[in-house]
């Protein structure tokens, strides 16, 4: 009588681990005896690059992720991610020193008018932070900034 027959998705690692376990039950389960011998050359082909992977699964989204994380933000300019609002604030200014240049072009310019106000932005932190305003523009920064976290 034919047996019904199922294709789970495995990683490497895992078939490597049941192999590890089949090994160890060989002796005394025939059950452990046939996944090996079924196992182990499907891992040794896989190892050799004779079989490629039927997908490759893209990490699960939380449902924190899916609902939209305010938590922690993300800091995205132009496609790139940086892990520290710091390094995106240098970013902007390296992008905003390149936006002054009146020959300068990438191809895609500023995509928006959000984008240039979160490049300009996101420039001025990393020059105030660094020393590179004007004492006027220092000023005018920070009397900006208390009245944004003031609500005026």
């Amino acid at each position: 009588m034919p047996q019904a027959k199922f294709r789970p998705s495995l990683t490497a690692e895992q078939i490597q681990w049941l192999i590890e376990h089949c090994k160890q039950a060989a002796g005394d389960d025939h059950v452990a005896l046939e996944l090996l011998i079924t196992l182990a050359p499907f891992k040794a082909k896989i190892d050799a690059g004779g079989i490629k992977p039927a997908y490759i699964a893209q990490p699960k989204q939380t449902l924190l992720q899916q609902l939209g994380d305010t938590t922690s933000p993300s800091y995205v300019l132009r496609g790139v991610a940086y892990e520290t609002k710091e390094a995106y604030w240098e970013a902007c200014y390296t992008y905003w020193l390149k936006l002054q240049t009146p020959d300068f072009t990438d191809g895609v310019g500023v995509a928006s008018l959000a984008d240039a106000k979160a490049i300009e932005a996101g420039a001025k932190e990393h020059r105030y932070l660094n020393g590179l305003m004007t004492d006027l523009e220092v000023a005018e920064f920070e009397q900006q900034a208390f009245l944004s976290s003031t609500g005026d």
